[in-house]
């Protein structure tokens, strides 16, 4: 074997050798730049199921037109949401191609660079930083389902992707108003999603389906209407920002909202109160909200509340006990405002029945990311969330802090006047 022939052989070992989790490094260059990663691992305004879309590794590809295409793999650990690298060598010039995303063990894409096509410039001789945010790249459909007939045992939900693909789960109808989620559902992905409603023997009673599309990077509200075997009720699916779509099925008195005209907003729940129970709500149009007649409907009964008048910007508590300081207005019915720690569809009607809004929360205990609390403790909207689209989720409620009566050891923040 020739010098020169043995040279390039040990280069080209070499070469293989140091390839090692994807690194493609250039032998033929002295390079002095860097590239320092500071990236970010967020699950979008908190998203309690971020476990659904566990990551192992962090990918970063640089590509140029006058380079080589570099490849770095960095293990990382899923519950620090917080990384910092620097990868050397980097060849300097303009208009790099920057990709960077996680995969789990099987190799699977978790999350991905909240900027799509990066380009960046890298100076020679340097340190560059780049500063990452990944969000997840797949879903979950939220399923929360509404005066669910005794008769029912089991409710199971499922989507088939058009490839095929299955995700299903199934719980038991431990109440009325049971919940169900599908997780890890792949970002853009298109399929069927079915919701069975089956009693002890087997027997599907209830059943709807719709075609349903994941999409992580836009919101988006579908209203349908689907027919039962035994008569028909509505399917309300939203598609929420990052992947969330919550599907309300009505029966017999549980309606979902079509529409919210939004003159009041939902802003405080205190279901945990032992008989002082109370519902805030706020107006934040510029005008005087007035009605002679208003409706509060929980669980389908509806409360008839008089001579309502609510000033500019401001709040007004309907409450279960009128002798607390801080209640508008209870109705005369003590049991009207009996909210459960079980979760409760509350709907706040015009004396049209027009829906105002609408609020379904499922308590504490539950996946659905309401927020857990203790004792006599309310959950208050979150204040940029205040309006009758955004109330619906839970993940824009927070326990409040506040402490509003010592002599009952309640905390919460109703605001009356």
């Amino acid at each position: 074997m020739s010098v020169q022939r043995f040279f390039s052989s040990l280069l080209i070992t070499l070469v293989s050798l140091l390839n090692f989790c994807g690194v493609t490094p250039d032998l033929l260059e002295v390079i002095e730049s860097h590239l320092e990663i500071n990236a970010i691992f967020t699950n979008n305004q908190n998203l309690s199921k971020i476990k659904e879309t566990s990551f192992d590794s962090l990918i970063v590809e640089i590509n140029g037109d006058d380079t080589e295409l570099i490849r770095k793999c960095i293990k990382i650990d899923p519950n620090n949401l917080v990384l910092k690298d620097t990868i050397i060598n980097v060849p300097a010039g303009k208009k790099r191609k920057v990709n960077v995303y996680t995969v789990n063990k099987s190799g699977q894409k978790t999350h991905a660079d909240s900027v799509k096509n990066r380009v960046i410039d890298i100076e020679p001789k340097s340190v560059n930083i780049l500063n990452v945010t990944l969000i997840p790249v797949s879903g979950s459909i939220y399923i929360q389902i509404g005066g669910t007939p005794a008769g029912i045992k089991t409710i199971k939900a499922k989507f088939t992707s058009k490839d095929k693909q299955i995700w299903e789960t199934e719980v038991k109808r431990n109440n009325p108003r049971p919940v169900i989620s599908l997780d890890n559902l792949p970002d853009g992905i298109s399929g069927v999603v079915e919701i069975f409603e089956i009693d002890s023997t087997g027997d599907t009673l209830y059943y709807a389906k719709k075609d349903i599309k994941i999409d992580v990077n836009n919101s988006e509200i579908i209203n349908l209407s689907f027919n039962s075997f035994d008569g028909s009720f509505l399917l309300d699916i939203i598609v929420k920002k990052p992947e969330l779509t919550i599907i309300s099925i009505g029966n017999e008195v549980f309606i979902p909202a079509d529409t919210e005209t939004g003159e009041l907003v939902i802003t405080e729940i205190m279901y945990a109160a032992d008989g002082d129970e109370y519902i805030e709500v706020h107006n934040a149009e510029n005008t005087t909200q007035i009605f002679d007649s208003l409706y509060i409907d929980i669980d389908g009964k509806y409360y008839l509340f008089t001579d309502i008048i609510i000033k500019p910007d401001s709040f007004y508590v309907f409450g279960r006990n009128d002798n607390l300081w801080w209640v508008n207005q209870a109705n005369p019915v003590k049991s009207a405002l009996n909210l459960s720690s079980k979760g409760n569809w509350i709907t706040l009607r015009n004396k049209d029945s027009t829906i105002i809004d609408q609020v379904i929360f499922t308590g504490s205990n539950n996946d659905l990311e309401w927020p857990k609390t203790s004792g006599k403790q309310s959950i208050v909207l979150v204040k940029d969330k205040e309006t009758c689209g955004l109330n619906n989720f839970g993940r824009n409620w927070i326990p409040a802090e506040t402490l509003i009566d010592s002599t009952l050891d309640m905390y919460g923040t109703p605001q009356s006047w």
